[in-house]
């Protein structure tokens, strides 16, 4: 890491950013995939919509929990964990038919989601200086509403037949850990006792 005043926490932030950037483009790509999928199969709106749901509610479960795990195992280790989840229970849909692993692989997708954006969040907490901390938590959620965007028109371009999309929702997902290993230089030691930090 150069030496230069700031470079690594700058650096850091920028990595968190484009980490979740990059999620939320997967996310977004993944949840349009899933409502066309499983219509095109004869899945009836109320169950594709329950479907939905869970995901919803693992990330109610999960969120409190994940402190926990950061101070566990450290927050790099839990943030590719959680990105490893999210693409690991997405890829495999394409080829299941029963529908209450789809409810079970939604409901881990669900738990990633939630463990990657605490963990994220906590990330640039730790890194921007109070006085700032409104400015760089709005650049994140506006990036954040850019990898959501962008989402929906790359399903457009490669459409939502075959394995494709579903190919490139788990790639999606795993390049984000590209930007977020970039940045382990500053990441926070987390001590195990520290709860009064979360």
């Amino acid at each position: 890491m150069p030496n230069r005043p700031g470079f690594a926490q700058k650096f850091g932030i920028a990595a968190a950013i484009t980490c979740v950037t990059i999620v939320g483009t997967g996310l977004s790509l993944g949840l349009l995939l899933i409502s066309f999928v499983l219509d095109a199969r004869g899945v009836s709106g109320f169950t594709i919509g329950l479907i939905t749901t869970i995901g919803g509610l693992a990330t109610i479960i999960a969120s409190p929990l994940t402190p926990s795990l950061l101070r566990r195992i450290g927050l790099m280790p839990t943030l590719i964990a959680a990105i490893a989840l999210m693409a690991v229970s997405f890829g495999p849909l394409y080829w299941i038919d029963a529908l209450w692993l789809w409810f079970v692989l939604r409901f881990l997708n669900g738990v990633g989601i939630a463990v990657l954006l605490v963990t994220s969040e906590f990330w640039i907490n730790d890194l921007v200086a109070s006085r700032r901390r409104g400015l760089v938590l709005g650049i994140y959620t506006a990036a954040q509403s850019v990898g959501f965007a962008v989402g929906p028109v790359l399903l457009a371009v490669i459409g939502s037949d075959g394995v494709l999309p579903f190919a490139a929702g788990s790639g999606l997902l795993l390049f984000a850990a590209i930007p977020a290993l970039a940045g382990t230089s500053s990441t926070p030691k987390i001590r195990k006792t520290a709860r009064a930090q979360f």
